[in-house]
């Protein structure tokens, strides 16, 4: 067996922030670790941990496979990764911290020193597509993420960084992620009103909330080199403890007396929502090419959204009703009572429907056979509107509204799919946008034909 320091192997890749070092690789935040490629048929890992409290806990992944989990014991250990397997072969081998830098256990380390292998070569890593940081709390931490869901106690064992929305945005984008969080913590406060408890006052530091001699030695005091890394999203899912501090005793200084509490008044909020900007903006002064987002998604502003929803509804059906008299008008259709009486009835119809309070326009979880009800006259009226134009356009050889009918063809192709599964693939409601697109070509044509055809043209 070949025992090799971690840094001496460049094909090894690191993961989570680290310092400026050449001795072995220190795991401070969840998910931390090493990412290998390696050919060999055996390997192990060599490691080095402290703790008083909370012990490190380790996952393996091997080919994408959860295949390990382990707590570190203190001192020097070594553990086999995987032994017998066939020569030659790549084997995807990802090593991660189960859970957080333990601020309140100043003894607690993990160290990732060497590792040791039987032939084989360690081959370079593909680059990842994009680099995702996740700043947060203790959802972030991955506190809660394993044990039966009776578990309230606060133990390591139930920290997973595997088992975690990180990891799985991260594998899905074929992204590395880093993370930055503390269990409990909060923009303002902790969950129990302790101020000093603010995770982003660490955000410019390696990982500045490890306490402790020992981790200060391994470099989680010094300042975290931004530019080494670079971000192309921030996540951030801070909050949640501020939240649950206002309904908290206040906490008590214990070396001045003076106590400190977040309540629901509007100076507080205002202080929080000042907390808040300051979080973004510096953020966005760290990482000046990242897209920052705060994971409060679309359900949280279904109130604002659902009304716009409806009346977009409304005003697309008043759409075509309108197209329809233009087709009317311009082919100086007379009587035709039947197309008429046949168009107001599916309109009304699809309003009518778009009333109905089974819609629940103002919930995240709305019933999709109601949103295929209401579409179900929408999509008749422009089925009928698309016949219209195409016969009368082909009858009359109207040059310039031949395509018409393709441009509404084309609005009803993209928005189909969108009423159908964007609430299961929100990327499907990416189609909204060629929809307007054809609504827009549809308006153009209008626009020329008016401009050749007016009086002194």
């Amino acid at each position: 067996m070949t025992t090799a320091p971690i840094r001496s192997l460049p094909a090894v890749r690191l993961l989570g922030r680290q310092p400026v070092s050449q001795g072995p690789v220190p795991c401070f935040y969840t998910a931390s670790g090493i990412e290998c490629l390696f050919t060999g048929s055996e390997l192990a890992l060599c490691l080095e941990a402290g703790f008083t409290l909370y012990e490190p806990w380790v996952s393996v992944e091997l080919n994408g496979a959860w295949i390990a989990r382990f707590p570190v014991q203190p001192g020097r250990s070594r553990v086999t990764l995987f032994r017998g397997m066939t020569p030659g072969v790549p084997k995807h081998v990802r090593v991660l911290k189960d859970v957080q830098a333990m601020h309140d256990d100043p003894d607690h380390f993990l160290l990732i020193e060497a590792l040791a292998f039987e032939g084989g070569d360690f081959l370079p890593l593909p680059e990842p597509a994009c680099r995702l940081e996740f700043v947060g709390n203790s959802i972030t931490s991955g506190e809660g993420a394993l044990g039966a869901v009776c578990e309230e106690d606060w133990v390591a064992p139930f920290f997973s960084a595997v088992n975690h929305y990180a990891r799985m945005t991260a594998d899905a984008l074929h992204a590395e992620w880093r993370i930055v969080s503390q269990s409990g913590w909060g923009l303002l406060s902790s969950w129990d009103n302790d101020p000093r408890r603010r995770v982003m006052d660490y955000y410019d530091t390696v990982c500045g909330l490890a306490a402790g001699p020992h981790n200060e030695a391994l470099g989680a005091q010094q300042p975290y080199r931004f530019d080494s890394w670079k971000a192309d999203a921030v996540i951030l899912n801070l909050g949640t403890n501020d939240d649950g501090a206002m309904g908290n005793p206040p906490w008590t200084d214990p070396a001045t007396g003076k106590t400190y509490a977040q309540r629901p008044t509007p100076e507080h909020l205002a202080e929080l929502e000042q907390a808040a900007v300051d979080v973004l903006k510096k953020v966005r002064a760290r990482n000046p090419r990242a897209v920052a987002l705060c994971t409060t998604g679309l359900e949280n502003s279904t109130a604002a959204l659902g009304p716009g929803k409806w009346i977009t509804s409304v005003t697309m059906t008043v759409f075509y009703v309108l197209l329809y008299y233009v087709w009317r008008k311009r082919y100086h259709v007379q009587g035709c009572a039947g197309c008429t009486a046949a168009v107001w009835l599916l309109a009304g119809l699809r309003v009518l429907l778009c009333m109905m309070p089974q819609n629940r326009w103002l919930e995240p979880d709305a019933p999709l056979r109601w949103g295929i009800y209401r579409n179900i006259p929408f999509a008749l009226l422009g089925l009928l509107v698309i016949v219209l134009f195409y016969c009368k356009a082909k009858e009359t050889a109207d040059h310039a509204f031949r395509w018409m009918w393709l441009t509404i063809v084309l609005s009803f192709g993209f928005y189909i799919p969108v009423v159908l599964w964007a609430d299961a693939y929100p990327l499907v409601g990416m189609l909204m946008i060629p929809k307007t697109c054809a609504y827009v070509w549809t308006v153009w044509i209008g626009l020329q034909a008016m401009r050749r055809e007016a009086p002194g043209a």
